[in-house]
């Protein structure tokens, strides 16, 4: 009888979650509602590469179906962008430029205990699972803040953080149930994509160049003049630049150009998702005080700037939009002062990117993640 009542548990809804919940208003549905968190960390699982659960399945008791589900939601959770610090659920530049002047600032991500804390759950959720009230309704009712019959407390509840929901003062064993699962997914919906080179493409430098020892009119010609033009070639301005040795004490130009597209790959295909990529600018020199423009492209200085958003696609591979101007300038960076001891360098434009940066993958859009 048990082996029979185990084949017939559902494995996988995927149809979203269902109208029976909260659990404690709907006691007798916990094997449907353990299998629709499982088809949620199912998915969850599918686009982060962290191994799948094991199928939910059921004998007399669903705790060993949500201790399995509390480990892997758990392993989830770094994976994941804190929604919370995005503005208004739909970018972080605006956190990006709260946080301005270094480019290691990442998307920020949860932590275990600041997501609990955030969706309304124990901050040891997923270190305790009782053996009772797994649906969330329990044997006692003195606490009328619970809203309904409750379980009870013990040490384990009396450390699970002080974030309580809707004005109560304690924690009980039945907050430790299927709903907190639920909870928690319903918060994990974007991805990052770290910085690092791997996210860059179709990276080519071309320099319009010269090294003149004569005057810095002559360095500036020569190096237009060699310069091999955005038209024909198709690079992309970046920014120019000048420097004077100390040994050599002649003025050398640079105009700078290169194509360059940010990109990520591996993604899931089994779910729509859109991806944005955001970049990092700023100058390359310091020595002289140095004039950033960005060429009339959305590029801010010193931090990171959501340039492309791709999306909602099925593919595996997303490229963003190509990153410059085409139009030589008509102002050259200044001229550098004469080198004492250190060399003097003066900067117009960009001058340098972090060219690939990182990117954030949303996918709870249409044909998304079912279970949001």
């Amino acid at each position: 009888m048990l082996a029979w009542l185990a084949l017939a548990a559902p494995a996988c809804l995927g149809q979203g979650w269902s109208t029976n919940w909260p659990a404690w208003e709907h006691q007798r549905e916990l094997t449907d509602q353990v299998a629709q968190t499982y088809s949620g960390t199912l998915e969850r699982c599918t686009v982060t590469g962290v191994a799948a659960p094991s199928a939910p399945t059921w004998y007399r008791s669903n705790r060993g179906d949500i201790v399995n589900l509390k480990t892997k939601v758990k392993a989830l959770i770094p994976y994941f962008a804190d929604t919370n610090r995005s503005d208004n659920g739909t970018d972080f530049e605006q956190y990006f430029l709260d946080n301005a002047g270094s480019w290691a600032v990442n998307i920020p991500k949860y932590s275990v205990t600041g997501l609990c804390a955030m969706v309304g759950v124990p901050i040891n959720y997923f270190e305790y699972t009782p053996y009772r009230g797994l649906s969330g309704a329990g044997g006692s009712t003195e606490d009328a803040t619970v809203g309904h019959p409750h379980g009870w407390t013990n040490s384990t509840t009396l450390a699970g953080g002080t974030y309580y929901p809707g004005g109560r003062t304690n924690w009980y064993t039945t907050d430790y149930g299927v709903d907190g699962l639920r909870a928690v997914l319903d918060a994990l919906r974007w991805t990052t994509i770290a910085r690092g080179s791997a996210n860059e493409t179709s990276i080519t430098n071309a320099i319009g160049y010269t090294r003149n020892w004569t005057s810095w009119a002559a360095a500036k010609a020569g190096a237009e003049a060699s310069y091999p033009g955005a038209s024909s070639s198709g690079y992309y301005l970046i920014g120019n630049y000048a420097a004077r040795m100390v040994s050599a004490k002649d003025w050398t130009a640079y105009i700078l150009m290169r194509t360059w597209r940010m990109k990520v790959t591996g993604l899931a295909t089994n779910y729509a998702h859109e991806v944005q990529f955001y970049c990092y600018s700023e100058l390359e020199y310091t020595y002289s005080p140095p004039v950033y423009t960005n060429w009339g492209i959305n590029l801010l200085q010193d931090t990171f700037t959501l340039l492309d958003a791709v999306g909602p696609v099925y593919d595996g591979s997303v490229t963003g939009a190509v990153v410059g101007s085409v139009t030589l300038p008509g102002t050259w960076c200044n001229e550098p002062a004469a080198p004492d001891s250190y060399a003097k360098y003066s900067s117009l434009g960009v001058s340098r990117t972090r060219e690939a940066d990182q990117a954030l993958v949303k996918w709870d859009g249409a044909n998304g993640f079912q279970y949001k």
